[in-house]
């Protein structure tokens, strides 16, 4: 990029829904960026642990749509609902959430992973 900055290179996912010609386009932050407010985070909405309520559920679609999902962008939720993932941040399992931020399906399936990785090393640090 010659600005010193990051470009993150995507993939295409043959037989993904949306996307249109040829599937979906995926792209992928550093490792850990999921358990964070991402580079696309413009807008959020108060959270609590749990659910979103049906209200907050619309709020983050309307996020989504608007600005994309905070990790990478996307404005294709991904899932046959067409419903954005509401987002704990932080996450829920790491500490207490104050924000739901709209992600998509592929970069919640991440941070779970991430999340895991998370709580595995901080019990290997407890010991």
């Amino acid at each position: 990029m010659g600005d010193g900055g990051v470009l993150f290179v995507g993939k295409v996912v043959a037989g993904a829904t949306g996307g249109g010609k040829g599937g979906k386009t995926t792209r992928g932050p550093p490792k850990g960026e999921t358990l964070k407010p991402g580079a696309f985070a413009k807008e959020s909405i108060p959270a609590q642990p749990g659910r979103p309520t049906a209200a907050q559920q619309r709020e983050v679609n309307a996020l989504m749509k608007r600005n994309g999902c905070h990790t990478c962008g996307t404005k294709n939720p991904g899932n046959t609902s067409g419903n954005a993932v509401a987002d704990h941040q932080p996450p829920k399992a790491l500490a207490e959430p104050t924000e739901f931020l709209p992600h998509c399906i592929d970069c919640a399936r991440r941070q779970g992973g991430e999340v895991v990785q998370a709580l595995r090393a901080r019990r290997k640090a407890d010991r």
